[in-house]
């Protein structure tokens, strides 16, 4: 951001529009401790001071988005031996035997089976690859489909002739109205 804005500088008027959901507004019983928050300082230091903010209820309300159900599912602990993130990575989340794949791949053909157009989000290519052949009529979307293979695979989830969408290139905040359910397969880091 600072790059972009100081190349922008001489501007007569900048407007910066953030969708950060971590920036608080100003508490009015404690204005000054509410406002001098790390985040707050550094996007007001970049854009200038917050001028107008509107809560997701409000958002949801006006119909720009949907509300959120969230769901967590509980996956049991595996000890490790001693190795590399990337390793651990490969072989719990993204091989197609994992114990995590069998429990996410039983929740989204639940989902399916109820009536939903499901969305599952990976980060790596193996893993959607691996996912498809589990979840019976997906199709997965990546980086290196032309754009004619990407826009068929949406077509065929708008039409619902695949109920399930895997991909890497769209994450929870994609606009398709058709979906009902986003499944993130993503797995991250973890400090337990």
């Amino acid at each position: 951001y600072k790059y972009i804005l100081h190349q922008q500088s001489k501007r007569e008027y900048l407007i910066g529009l953030s969708g950060t959901p971590w920036v608080s507004m100003p508490d009015p019983t404690r204005p000054f401790e509410s406002i001098c928050t790390g985040e707050n300082l550094q996007l007001e230091g970049l854009l200038g001071p917050i001028i107008h903010h509107i809560s997701y209820s409000d958002l949801i309300g006006l119909g720009y988005l949907v509300p959120q159900i969230s769901y967590f599912i509980h996956i049991p602990p595996i000890k490790f031996k001693k190795r590399d993130y990337q390793s651990i990575y490969r072989d719990y989340v993204v091989a197609s035997d994992s114990p995590r794949n069998k429990i996410l791949v039983k929740s989204v053909n639940n989902l399916i089976n109820r009536g939903h157009k499901v969305l599952v989000v990976v980060r790596q290519i193996n893993h959607g690859k691996n996912l498809q052949q589990m979840i019976p009529n997906s199709r997965f979307m990546y980086g290196i489909d032309p754009l004619d293979a990407r826009d068929e695979a949406l077509k065929l989830l708008k039409s619902g002739e695949v109920p399930c969408l895997i991909s890497n290139l769209l994450g929870e905040g994609v606009d398709l109205p058709e979906l009902s359910a986003v499944v993130n397969a993503e797995g991250g880091s973890s400090g337990q």
